[in-house]
């Protein structure tokens, strides 16, 4: 089976078993059905040492705009958020299709899909699309990382309480002058 064949099924799959976020209540269901009754809810970030009683939720995006500083001790500023790579967990995930989901992964299908090693982006308080590969990309197996993932596509950034100059301009898009 070519990849591009393979990579069609995988996303079938996904699609398949991917639950709609559109904006009612009863859409979080499976997140909350996941969560169960666990002390602690860890959402974003996965922790080393967390067990019984506590349930990782992870969040991902193929892309948008964040709210993040270019480097460590710099104002943070609104950044655009290059589209994912597309071997990455965060662009299989693109191709379901859907602008926002959750899938669960203590069980079914997308434990056993996601249970394997790919490429996932984390960006935090620093964001540098310029090495993104190299600074914001790593292998993980986000099945045996997280609970459940929600991935919203197209991301938009959280506006900070108090507005800089900075973020309110934004970064200068990569095509400038010539895309302006």
């Amino acid at each position: 089976m070519k990849f591009r064949e393979a990579t069609s099924e995988i996303v079938r799959l996904l699609a398949r078993e991917a639950w709609p976020v559109r904006g009612d209540p009863e859409d979080y269901d499976p997140l909350l059905d996941q969560i169960g009754d666990a002390a602690y809810v860890l959402i974003g970030e996965a922790s080393h040492g967390t067990g019984a009683g506590c349930a990782l939720v992870g969040f991902s995006t193929y892309d948008g705009t964040v709210t993040a500083a270019r480097d460590w001790h710099q104002p943070s500023e609104r950044r655009h958020v290059r589209p994912a790579r597309p071997e990455s967990v965060e662009g299989l995930l693109h191709e379901v299709g859907e602008k926002a989901f959750t899938l669960t992964l203590r069980s079914g299908e997308g434990r056993h899909i996601l249970y394997g090693s790919f490429l996932e982006r984390a960006i935090g308080v620093v964001y540098r699309p310029e090495t993104e590969l190299m600074s914001h990309y790593l292998e993980a197996r986000p099945a045996r990382q997280f609970d459940a993932i929600v991935h919203i596509d197209h991301t938009r950034a959280v506006e900070p309480l108090e507005r800089s100059a900075v973020w309110e301009t934004g970064e200068v898009p990569e095509t400038y002058p010539t895309g302006v």
